[in-house]
């Protein structure tokens, strides 16, 4: 990784965030931190609530 763009990367997501509350949109931003132990069945976990919460299944 090149020195500096972790921290790019955090602006970037930030200003995303910021625009996307100005439109109401729901942005959710997550870092490793956020996790412990093995994070990734808890990322997978996170990802599917989220789309399932907000891309409802359609029932015939």
């Amino acid at each position: 990784m090149l020195s500096g763009s972790a921290h790019y990367r955090r602006t970037k997501e930030a200003f995303l965030k910021e625009r996307m509350d100005l439109l109401g949109i729901e942005c959710v931003l997550r870092n490793a931190s956020d996790y412990t132990g093995d994070r990734q069945p808890q990322f997978y976990g996170d990802m599917v609530e989220f789309f399932l919460d907000h891309f409802p299944r359609e029932t015939e």
